[in-house]
């Protein structure tokens, strides 16, 4: 072998400090998609850089498919170990992340972080099947009328929630994350001893004012009533007060 290309096929890739080569031909395409590796040895200084965690406090808003996002976000938080979340503020679906997300971390780490957040928005998914009826109709997609909120069942639910109040259009006061929440959330382990600091929101129907509740007197009831909304439940008895959700803010 002439010493020629014996030189250029032993002499290394120079790369950037991502890691990325800089002497790879311009016309070589890249996945946008990469693969899950398995993770490689860290050097001595990238030791040092992991060494200097950065400690954070969020605030989780709500929003129904905000939520899912949200847990796609913190799910890519729990995955990096220079991220370590010290206390939550939420409301709404935003609270169920964080009930969520507590609990996981409490029983087990980061990787009981992300079971118990994809284990609630797998219930919620399913649970969601149950109210299809208020979904797009094929008669909808004839039209090209995808979205949810002008589809003709929807909209129906609409004029019907203006004129009748949660106690005549849900006498039983049936609300499905009841059950969901005691399934995924052990919430007297949570307020005994909860990996991270919680705060969670509700309002007090009567006087307008903000309640927040802490990691140690968090039940599914005030869950439940941070993610009340005033359209479609009753309102949440929680120590003798009236709690809800606001439509704004």
């Amino acid at each position: 072998m002439p010493r020629l290309l014996e030189h250029r096929l032993l002499k290394p890739s120079r790369c950037d400090a991502g890691g990325m080569r800089l002497d790879a031909p311009q016309g070589e395409a890249m996945d946008s998609h990469p693969k899950k590796t398995r993770s490689r040895p860290i050097s001595r200084r990238s030791r040092s850089a992991i060494a200097e965690v950065k400690h954070i406090n969020l605030a989780l808003q709500g929003g129904g498919a905000h939520g899912a996002f949200t847990w796609g976000v913190l799910d890519r938080l729990l995955e990096e170990p220079r991220i370590e979340v010290e206390g939550v503020s939420a409301t709404s679906s935003g609270a169920m992340n964080a009930v969520a997300m507590a609990h996981g971390l409490t029983i087990g780490g980061r990787e009981g972080a992300r079971e118990a957040l994809e284990n609630c928005w797998q219930r919620v998914a399913r649970t969601a099947r149950l109210f299809r009826p208020l979904q797009s109709s094929p008669s909808d997609g004839l039209i090209q009328n995808h979205g949810r909120e002008n589809s003709s069942a929807h909209l129906l639910f609409e004029v019907v929630s203006r004129f009748l109040s949660p106690y005549q259009l849900n006498p039983f006061n049936y609300n499905p994350l009841r059950q969901l929440l005691g399934r995924v959330v052990d919430f007297e382990r949570l307020r005994h001893r909860s990996a991270i600091k919680l705060f969670l929101s509700a309002t007090n129907v009567r006087t307008g004012k903000v309640k927040v509740f802490t990691d140690r007197e968090i039940t599914a009831d005030c869950v439940l009533a941070s993610a009340c909304l005033p359209f479609l439940y009753q309102a949440v008895e929680v120590d003798g007060a009236l709690l809800g959700r606001r439509l704004h803010g």
